[in-house]
């Protein structure tokens, strides 16, 4: 190694950090959390009766405790949305939902239609409404009235972040948080 070689830093490896560290910093407009736990504790006992019959099916069907074990693994991962926190933030460029090691994410410039739900909005990139519309999009679901989330403050960074290009008049975003 040279002299020069030795004293000089490597600033590619720095240039490459630095935008990392810029893509990342995206300003959170809204950040808030729902518990569908906690909405309906009631439902907790479906989940614990099907986690018991998965294992006693592995235990007898196939006479091992691993097989019980993923069925009460199996059971439990496909109820996180309901047994943990949901996670939602809206930033300056995508909205974003997080449970357990799933997430779903949206950029805003993508959206093309909001569907209003019983629990909340979904923020849709399809512009028309199809079968489709089950598995495409960000569910925000909104928190109780008067906490961060709620359908008003939920709705007004919707409004201001989002411009509708759909071709049916249906659904603006002003009528859905105006309730109509």
């Amino acid at each position: 190694m040279s002299a020069p070689e030795r004293s000089e830093p490597d600033q590619s490896a720095d240039r490459g950090v630095a935008t990392s560290v810029a893509a990342s910093s995206d300003e959170v407009l809204l950040e808030w959390s729902v518990h569908l736990f906690r909405h309906d504790p009631l439902r907790v006992w479906g989940v614990a009766l099907a986690a018991l019959i998965a294992a006693a099916a592995g235990i007898l069907f196939f006479k091992s405790i691993i097989f019980a074990a993923g069925g009460i693994i199996l059971i439990v991962s496909s109820s996180a949305e309901y047994l943990l926190p949901i996670r939602h933030r809206i930033t300056e460029s995508k909205a974003e939902c997080r449970y357990g090691f799933t997430r779903f994410e949206m950029a805003l410039k993508d959206v093309r239609r909001i569907i209003p739900t019983n629990e909340g909005i979904k923020v849709s990139p399809l512009m028309i409404p199809s079968r489709l519309d089950a598995f495409r999009g960000v569910l925000l679901r909104f928190a109780p009235d008067g906490q961060p989330g709620d359908k008003a403050s939920v709705m007004s960074v919707i409004e201001d972040r989002v411009t509708l290009t759909s071709l049916e008049p249906a659904v603006t975003a002003k009528q859905v948080s105006s309730g109509a």
